[in-house]
C-alpha cells in the first residue's frame, strides 16, 4: 500500500498541512466508513475518553476520516460532533488525502465487528503504524505482538482503555514492527 498512497510521510508536516496539532497523539481509522466498521463503538469509546481520562494532561484523540457508507451515518455526525476528543472528517479521499490522514496518526484503530481481514489495517501496517483491534478478531495473525493492542469486542470502554494504553507503546519498536 505505501507506493499507491505516497507512504510513510513526516507525521509533523502531515499534521501541519491537515491544521492539526503536532504535539497530539491521535488515533483513528482511515477509509471508507460502512455499517461493519464498528465506527459507532469507536466513537462511544471516545466519549469514554472525554469523561474518564480528564485527569490525562492531553487525552489521545481519535479521528474517523472517509465517506460515510452506513445507515446509522446522521447518529454517528451527532455523536462525533458532541464528543471533544473525536473529529470526524467525513469526506471522499483521494489517494493523497489518505496519505495525509495516515501520515498523522499515531496508532490505527479496527474496531470492526469480527472480521477476517481488513484493509485498514494492511494500510496502517504499511505506514508503521501500531494496531488496536479486539481480541475475537484475526488481527493477531497477521500483526507482530509489539504492534498490536487488544480490546474486548464489543465494550467502548475497553477499546477507551486500550487507546489509553497505545500512548505507552514503544514508537520505534512498534513502527519497526508493523513495518515487518
Amino acid at each position: 500500500h505505501a507506493g499507491d498512497y505516497g507512504l510513510p510521510r513526516d507525521r509533523r508536516e502531515a499534521r501541519i498541512q491537515l491544521g492539526r496539532p503536532v504535539d497530539e497523539f491521535a488515533v483513528g481509522m482511515v477509509g471508507r466508513i460502512s455499517d461493519r466498521k464498528n465506527v459507532e463503538l469507536l466513537v462511544s469509546a471516545g466519549a469514554c475518553l472525554s469523561q474518564e481520562m480528564h485527569d490525562m494532561p492531553r487525552p489521545p484523540h481519535i479521528y474517523i476520516c472517509g465517506s460515510l457508507r452506513t445507515r446509522s451515518a446522521e447518529e454517528i455526525v451527532r455523536r462525533a460532533l458532541g464528543t471533544s476528543t473525536v473529529t470526524l472528517v467525513a469526506d471522499d479521499l483521494d489517494d493523497a488525502e489518505v496519505g495525509l490522514h495516515v501520515a498523522a496518526l499515531d496508532v490505527g484503530v479496527v474496531p470492526y465487528h469480527p472480521y477476517l481481514n481488513s484493509g485498514w489495517t494492511m494500510l496502517a501496517l504499511s505506514a508503521g503504524l501500531p494496531i488496536i483491534a479486539s481480541r475475537e478478531s484475526t488481527a493477531g495473525e497477521v500483526v507482530p505482538p509489539e504492534a498490536l493492542i487488544e480490546f474486548d469486542e464489543g465494550d467502548a470502554r475497553s477499546l477507551a482503555r486500550a487507546i489509553a494504553r497505545s500512548t505507552r507503546c514503544s514508537g520505534e519498536a512498534a513502527q519497526a514492527a508493523a513495518r515487518a
